[in-house]
């Protein structure tokens, strides 16, 4: 060792990381699933960041599957609405990518719209011209 280092006092390095770990998982809890504010961090602006990664990722779902990018069209509110209820019930991401999400998505939509006819009807009538504009070109 070198004279003109100091040596580093001993500290606890574990039970930092472990209190560090904790504030991290509150955040992503704050920020993913509607969980409490952890203290220190400005409720206003965590609700917008929250609410940025929800658009963040419907988007994503969006772009990930044409049948999903069908069926929620910008003038289609319920079946947008449907989509932000089922990233508010999932709030983690598939962990094998967006394409999976969106086909977790058209499952929830599938089992929830049966209580909606109205929403399936859109649906269906969606994705029918949907597949037929695939044809034509």
């Amino acid at each position: 060792m070198r004279k003109d280092r100091q040596q580093l006092p001993d500290v606890d390095l574990s039970s930092n990381r472990l209190a560090m770990a904790q504030e991290q998982a509150e955040l992503i809890k704050a920020l993913l699933c509607n969980a409490p504010h952890p203290q220190g961090f400005d409720s206003e602006r965590l609700q917008e960041a929250s609410l940025a990664l929800v658009r963040k990722r419907i988007r994503c779902i969006q772009r990930a599957n044409p049948l999903v990018e069908a069926i929620c069209p910008a003038d289609n509110d319920s079946i947008l609405m449907q989509l932000h209820r089922f990233v508010r019930e999932n709030p983690t991401p598939h962990p094998r990518g967006p394409y999976f999400d969106s086909l977790d998505f058209l499952a929830y939509v599938g089992l929830k719209s049966a209580a909606k006819p109205k929403i399936q009807d859109n649906w269906k009538s969606s994705l029918v011209n949907k597949l037929r504009s695939f044809r034509r070109n």
